[in-house]
């Protein structure tokens, strides 16, 4: 594959295709440039490649093989989540993937029977459900993917190669390449020239900063803190642990410090994360590490992992904040540029919607493409942004549960959180409550979605038996189908 490579002294112009508003491009050799080779870079790249001849994706890191954990991506080496739809999203990218990961070990869940939901003080029911998330390791994810993606021979990944700034035409109004280093020239700088540049660089991302240097406005930022450590260790798995569950998730109540999640993982083994708040940082010695598990609110973890056989030694992370860096509401923005994935928006990923929120971008990307370039990254941005704030206003709400006393929490965020405090009691009692929340867990529902009326009136049914019953966190684990749900409501959707 040409890369019509040149040194930074070079011809930095070239003549390029233009995208049809109808059949995705009308001139050859078009090229997209994608920085970064992480989930959001690779599932832009496959959009990006029934739109575009050549699709050249750079990476700093030097990537390893199948299922290996690599540097650039210190988070890999704890629990992650693909929720259902975005499962779903990356099902129709790559048609027949989630048979391979499941062939590769990956383990399919039924989101209502197999997952364990202890929060704020009890256990949710189990109910059936019709969705099935696939519990899998983030290295063998990734580089499924990749393997996937590369059979396109049009796109191609050059390893050890940086990102160092843009190039663009001579009054700004359009990116025209990439200026790196390292790659297939290490010892000196280079150009790729491109139609297109997706920065899928992360929450690193320098984006803002060439942007100000192009003369535009960077980004306004919005942030949340949440100051959350973690450790991980894995086990050997075996099939009686846990009763057959395949996942526990024991939440913090009422701003406690300390929660953590077990999911069944590929090569029958536990991965299990544990998490501090407030200061609080998990311990990494084995007896520490399940002392620490023994402390949390419900004894799943902690009873699984006394009797397991440790794998490794265990990992930590630390995560200070989220950010969403708000490019739908810039006013100028220059043609041939996007920002994806955790570029635009890195969530604090105790809430697992990382992933998922890249893969519904990359839907987006796929319907905004097809209709030009003019505008293209307002289409883009506006188009991805709500989903991007349901998320948000999801996880950001649960963090404010833990911010210092002193900080003021919106009335709405208030309003919200004693919503889902109630709801989280029903679904003690309310099989259908468990499955709306399960829904929206795995993003194929809004959060919104929790409000509807037929919802409303089973957490309030839910919360009135739960004050009558007289043993309320009965178990270790809960009733499957308590009650019967209610009638569908005419004006109800769900």
């Amino acid at each position: 594959m040409n890369l019509n490579l040149s040194s930074t002294h070079g011809v930095h112009q070239r003549e390029r295709g233009q995208l049809s508003g109808q059949a995705g491009r009308e001139a050859t050799n078009s090229r997209a440039v994608v920085i970064g080779a992480g989930i959001g870079g690779l599932l832009a790249s496959r959009v990006l490649s029934d739109h575009y001849d050549e699709v050249v994706i750079l990476e700093r890191d030097e990537l390893p093989a199948t299922g290996s954990h690599r540097r650039c991506i210190p988070q890999g080496r704890h629990v992650h989540a693909l929720m259902a739809k975005g499962l779903q999203v990356v099902e129709h990218l790559f048609p027949g993937i989630s048979a391979d990961l499941v062939s590769q070990g990956a383990v399919p869940a039924n989101a209502g029977m197999d997952v364990l939901f202890f929060q704020h003080g009890g256990y949710h029911c189990q109910a059936e459900s019709k969705t099935t998330p696939i519990l899998i390791g983030r290295p063998l994810l990734e580089s499924t993917i990749r393997q996937h993606l590369l059979q396109n021979p049009n796109i191609r990944i050059i390893e050890r190669c940086a990102a160092l700034g843009l190039l663009a035409d001579d009054d700004g109004s359009r990116i025209t390449g990439v200026r790196t280093s390292g790659g297939p020239a290490a010892n000196s700088d280079q150009v790729i020239l491109a139609d297109m540049v997706v920065d899928s660089g992360g929450r690193g991302s320098k984006l803002p900063r060439w942007l100000k240097a192009l003369g535009y406005e960077a980004p306004k930022e919005s942030r949340m803190e949440s100051n959350i450590h973690y450790s991980t260790r894995c086990f050997r798995r075996s099939r009686d642990h846990m009763a057959g569950k395949l996942a526990t998730v024991i939440a913090s109540s009422h701003g406690a410090s300390r929660s953590g999640i077990i999911l069944a993982q590929e090569s029958e083994t536990w991965l299990v994360t544990l998490i501090g708040r407030k200061g609080v940082q998990p311990p990494k010695a084995l007896d520490e590490f399940i002392d620490y598990a023994r402390r949390l609110e419900a004894p799943e973890i902690a009873d699984t992992i006394r009797h397991a056989e440790p794998l490794g030694d265990a990992s930590v992370f630390g995560f200070p904040h989220s950010q969403w860096r708000h490019y739908e509401r810039l006013n100028r923005f220059p043609e041939g540029l996007l920002a994806f994935g955790d570029a635009i928006c890195g969530f604090n990923p105790v809430y697992g919607q990382g992933m998922t929120i890249a893969a519904l971008e990359a839907e987006c990307l796929d319907r905004s493409l097809p209709e030009g370039m003019a505008n293209l990254a307002h289409r883009f941005f506006t188009g991805s942004a709500p989903d991007i704030d349901a998320a948000w206003e999801l996880t950001t709400s649960e963090d404010l549960r833990f911010a210092p006393i002193s900080t003021v929490i919106p009335r709405k965020v208030r309003v919200t959180n004693w919503y889902l405090d109630h709801l989280h009691v029903a679904a003690r009692h309310e099989p259908a409550v468990t499955l709306a929340f399960r829904e929206v867990v795995n993003v194929n529902q809004r959060p919104a979605s929790l409000l509807r009326p037929g919802t409303a009136l089973r957490v309030l049914r839910g919360n009135l038996h739960d004050r009558l019953s007289v043993n309320r966190t009965a178990g270790p684990f809960p009733a499957s189908g308590a009650i019967e749900p209610l009638p569908s409501l005419p004006t109800s959707a769900d």
